[in-house]
């Protein structure tokens, strides 16, 4: 993926980032938080996702849900649809599973945008993505 990253813990920070994309038509990459699997679970992550997306159909934009070091969050994850995961630990259980499902496996991006501390996340996603 050769995009910028933008990590995500709301619906609020997932709109304001694909409408940016949209708006400037630069893909982007939704992460969930570190540990996302567990503090939000795959089933909302996606939904914050899908809610975003519909919101904003013009934008490029993929998702990257962070399943930390937990295996069976990751299949869950593959379970449910999810397309793309992060793992910290390699495990070729995981990785064949996502490539049969048709989902890809990543190396967490190392730099991203951090909506949870900043209050004005659409000038916070342009100035990140404009750059």
């Amino acid at each position: 993926m050769n995009m910028k990253a933008i990590t995500i813990y709301r619906l609020e920070h997932a709109r304001a980032a694909l409408k940016i994309a949209a708006e400037y038509q630069v893909p982007v990459i939704l992460l969930s938080p570190l540990n996302g699997a567990q503090q939000m679970g795959a089933e909302v992550f996606q939904t914050i996702i899908d809610i975003a997306g519909k919101m904003n159909p013009k934008a490029d934009y993929a998702s990257v849900l962070d399943c930390g070091d937990e295996p069976g969050l990751a299949l869950n994850a593959l379970r449910l649809g999810i397309k793309a995961i992060s793992i910290r630990e390699k495990n070729e259980k995981v990785i064949d599973i996502a490539n049969q499902t048709g989902a890809v496996v990543f190396e967490r991006p190392k730099d991203a945008l951090d909506l949870l501390p900043i209050e004005d996340f659409e000038a916070a996603c342009l100035d990140w993505l404009s750059t």
